[in-house]
């Protein structure tokens, strides 16, 4: 009889950790339904390292900024802003192709950068968040900012940053940082209004509000494609990213 009860109790506390568990999951999947999240992948820059248009070089089946596009999808960000510049009507010609290609794609959004010879990362990256601001989502719970060139970020990693409550939160993997960068609506004037050194880490830091380092088990958000040698890494690592099991780099 004791060793029925026993059982009983083992099944209750086991069936209550489950719904609790789930619980989470659920209020967690809700949460994000209202969380307003828009992105802005930077990608105006004249590719000059790499000697060739990087945004749509081959990267496996699609080009390197449709997978980076592609993450931001996947974690259900509702409004994604590409800021271009060089080439720039051939880059949103091929993503309008390919967001039409897709079933309940995120609404895409294009800025454009017409000093994109003159300025820095740092102005495109301001223009995306003026336009986020202004236009296409101001009430924006956050933003999520990238260049268009770090094409391998596992889903988890953006979900990760993405969820931070932190007012700025950045992914963390062996001791260095990567993208996406995540600025929440309550610093977005002021990363705007900024106008010193040290592009959008200076004005990260200006703020003078909590930035939280993730931790994520994710090293390939750390591989970008700024010169022939980093895109042949990365075409090498392409596999291994689609492989969960797979290795990381340099294990």
């Amino acid at each position: 009889m004791h060793q029925k009860n026993a059982t009983l109790q083992i099944e209750s506390v086991s069936d209550l950790l489950q719904r609790l568990l789930l619980k989470d999951v659920f209020e967690n999947y809700l949460w994000n339904l209202i969380m307003n999240y828009a992105c802005v992948i930077v990608a105006a820059g004249l590719s000059s390292r790499m000697k060739n248009f990087k945004p749509l070089l081959q990267l496996g089946e699609q080009a390197v900024i449709c997978h980076t596009v592609s993450h931001f999808a996947d974690a259900n960000i509702r409004e994604i802003i590409v800021v271009t510049g060089f080439r720039g009507d051939e880059l949103e010609a091929h993503l309008k192709e390919y967001a039409a290609a897709k079933t309940d794609f995120p609404s895409l959004h294009f800025v454009r950068n017409e000093r994109f010879a003159e300025t820095g990362m740092f102005d495109s990256c301001r223009l995306g968040l003026q336009a986020v601001c202004s236009q296409y989502m101001p009430d924006c719970d956050g933003v999520l900012l990238s260049p268009g060139d770090v094409p391998l970020v596992r889903p988890e990693t953006v979900a990760a940053i993405r969820d931070c409550p932190a007012p700025m939160a950045r992914p963390l993997c062996n001791g260095r940082r990567g993208h996406p960068v995540l600025l929440r609506k309550e610093v977005l004037p002021q990363i705007i209004a900024f106008d010193g050194d040290y592009g959008l880490h200076g004005a990260m830091e200006h703020t003078g509000m909590p930035i939280s380092d993730v931790p994520v088990d994710d090293p390939w958000m750390l591989l970008d494609a700024d010169t022939p040698e980093d895109f042949e890494i990365l075409l090498a690592e392409l596999t291994k990213f689609q492989t969960p099991s797979s290795p990381a780099p340099g294990r």
